[in-house]
């Protein structure tokens, strides 16, 4: 069965899959995405050509531009943390992306553990990964460092001192 909806704007019937996702799940559960997406394309296209010095909010005219594909993951990190405190029962997170570029500054790019240059590239061994430094007290300002994400899953729930314990029991076994 297709679901289709009516456009307000051009009164066309077309498939659901031609209407924008809506940032409130209930309305697009609900199908009450209103316009499709050709529509509001049209819509944006004259919004542009009515403010054409608009050039955003500005937010990244700070951030060096070889370091804006790093913000955004930063952004993406931070959003994954306030996502697991909201799950865990966690203190509060009280971070934003500046505090986190700040330290990854302060950091010089280099995992916190291990002193491995840090990767933006999703996959790898290396890339960055927010760690709390003690875990029960959350995600927040003065708790939190940067490590490669291998290291963060190894590490998990443990403190610095029973990783390193662990860490130094695996490699006297391994030697």
């Amino acid at each position: 069965m297709n679901i289709t909806q009516i456009c307000t704007k051009c009164n066309v019937e077309k498939p659901i899959d031609q209407f924008g996702k809506s940032s409130n799940e209930n309305a697009y559960k609900e199908h009450k995405v209103y316009q499709c997406k050709e529509c509001l394309a049209e819509k944006a296209r004259e919004w542009r050509k009515k403010n054409p010095n608009y050039r955003g909010s500005g937010a990244l005219t700070k951030i060096p531009k070889e370091d804006r594909l790093l913000y955004s993951a930063i952004g993406t990190r931070l959003t994954d943390a306030k996502a697991r405190t909201k799950k865990s029962g966690l203190p509060e997170c009280d971070l934003d992306k500046d505090y986190l570029y700040e330290l990854y500054k302060s950091q010089n790019g280099l995992c916190a553990i291990a002193k491995t240059l840090l990767k933006v590239e999703v996959g790898s061994l290396e890339c960055l990964s927010l760690d709390k430094i003690v875990p029960e007290l959350g995600y927040v300002k003065g708790n939190v460092q940067w490590v490669a994400w291998a290291i963060n899953r190894a590490k998990g729930e443990l403190t610095m001192d029973q990783f390193v314990s662990m860490c130094q029991r695996v490699v006297e076994q391994n030697v």
